[in-house]
C-alpha cells in the first residue's frame, strides 16, 4: 500500500463501471423531485472527486459537450487511463489530474456547479475528509449541487465485524507479498471456516451469514477496494448532514430516484410510519432503520431556491426520459 495513498488501496486499480447517478440530468431530477431549482441544464461545470478508471467521467463528458468536466484521482494508473479513453474519443471538455484534494483545491478550478464523489468518503480518513470539506466550501457555487454515497448504519451495524476480519486477516496474516485479490480471497475462506465451526458471531446474527454469502459471490478487485483501506466508516445520515454543514451545504434529498417515491420504497404500517414522520432529518434516519440501509446516495445543495408547485411540474414535464433496457425485459404488471 502506498504512502502516497494515504491508507487508500493503490497497488491495484479500481473496477471499470459506469454509475448513473453521477449524471448530471439524473441529479437535476433528483433535485426536481425534491423541490429544489437545480443547476443549468445547458452549460456547467462539473467535477468529480476519485474518477476511479475515469469512465463515467468521460462518458458524460462525450454526452454533455457544452459542459466542462474536471477531476481528480491521486492513482496514476487510473489517470492513464482517463487521458487515454480522453485523447481516444477526442473531448476537449474533460481535464484529469491525479493530484491529491488538498493539491487540487489549490489549482485554478472554475467555479463548480456538480461535484460528485462515488465510493470515497467512507475509505479515507478523517484528515481527508476535512480536505473534502474544505473544497466543498471553496469550490462549489452558490446552488450547486453534491452528490455524495457512502457506507451507512444502521445497514452496517452488525456486519462491520466482516470487514475487520477481513482487513486484519488480509493485511496482516496472509504475506503480503501475494496479490491483493489473493489475500482477500484467503481471507474470506477464513471467515467461511468460522462460520461453518459454529462461530457464534454468525450463529447470532443471520444478517452476518447472508452477508458473508453474498461476499463471497463478488469480484475480489472490488472487494479489496471496499474491504483492505486503511479507513472504513460507515455512517448515519445525521452524522453526514452535520459534517456537510461545515461546508455550508444543506441536504436535499437522495440521489435515487427510486427513493423519492414511498410507495415504491414501503408498504403497509412501514409506509403509514414514514408518511407521518415531518422532521426531515428524522425522517432519513427512520428510512434507513426501516431498510436496514447499507450505502447511501445523497444529494446536497450548496443554498437552495425552493420550486412552486407550478414550477416543478414544468420542469418535470419537460424532462425527456427514455428506456434504458430491452422493452422485452420491462415488467408490465402492477
Amino acid at each position: 500500500m502506498s504512502n502516497w495513498a494515504g491508507g487508500y488501496v493503490a497497488d491495484i486499480p479500481y473496477t471499470h463501471g459506469f454509475y448513473r447517478d453521477l449524471a448530471p440530468s439524473m441529479m437535476r431530477l433528483c433535485a426536481v423531485l425534491s423541490g429544489v431549482a437545480p443547476p443549468a441544464e445547458s452549460t456547467f461545470n462539473y467535477c468529480e472527486l476519485g474518477f476511479g478508471q475515469g469512465l463515467t467521467a468521460c462518458l458524460l463528458a462525450s454526452a454533455n459537450p457544452s459542459g466542462q468536466f474536471l477531476g481528480t484521482d491521486f492513482n496514476p494508473d487510473h489517470l492513464l487511463t482517463a487521458q487515454g479513453v480522453t485523447r481516444a474519443a477526442g473531448l476537449g471538455n474533460a481535464h484529469w489530474y491525479d493530484d491529491g484534494f488538498d493539491e487540487f483545491d489549490r489549482r485554478d478550478l472554475p467555479p463548480l456547479d456538480y461535484v460528485v464523489m462515488h465510493g470515497i468518503y467512507s475509505w479515507v480518513n478523517e484528515q481527508t475528509r476535512q480536505q473534502i470539506r474544505a473544497f466543498l466550501r471553496r469550490r462549489l457555487r452558490p446552488g450547486g449541487l453534491v452528490y455524495l454515497s457512502y457506507n451507512a448504519l444502521p445497514g452496517w451495524a452488525a456486519t462491520s465485524g466482516l470487514r475487520q476480519m477481513l482487513f486484519e486477516y488480509a493485511t496482516e496474516h496472509v504475506p503480503g507479498s501475494m496479490p491483493a485479490t489473493e489475500r482477500i480471497d484467503q481471507a474470506l475462506k477464513f471467515l467461511e471456516k468460522l462460520r461453518t465451526a459454529g462461530s457464534r458471531y454468525f450463529t447470532g446474527s443471520q444478517d452476518a451469514a447472508s452477508r458473508l454469502m453474498g461476499l463471497v459471490t463478488l469480484d475480489r478487485t472490488y472487494l479489496v477496494h471496499e474491504f483492505l483501506n486503511e479507513a472504513w466508516t460507515p455512517f448515519y445520515s445525521r452524522s453526514i448532514s452535520n459534517q456537510m454543514r461545515e461546508a455550508k451545504l444543506g441536504f436535499i434529498g437522495s440521489g435515487d430516484v427510486h427513493d423519492h417515491f414511498d410507495g415504491l420504497c414501503f408498504s403497509g404500517e412501514a409506509l403509514k410510519a414514514i408518511q407521518e414522520i415531518a422532521d426531515p432529518r428524522l425522517r432519513q434516519t427512520t428510512r434507513d432503520y426501516l431498510l436496514n440501509t447499507t450505502f447511501r446516495r445523497d444529494l446536497f445543495s450548496r443554498g437552495t431556491r425552493p420550486l412552486s408547485s407550478l414550477e416543478r411540474t414544468r420542469l418535470l414535464l419537460d424532462t425527456r426520459f427514455a428506456l434504458a433496457t430491452l422493452p422485452a425485459r420491462v415488467c408490465r404488471s402492477l
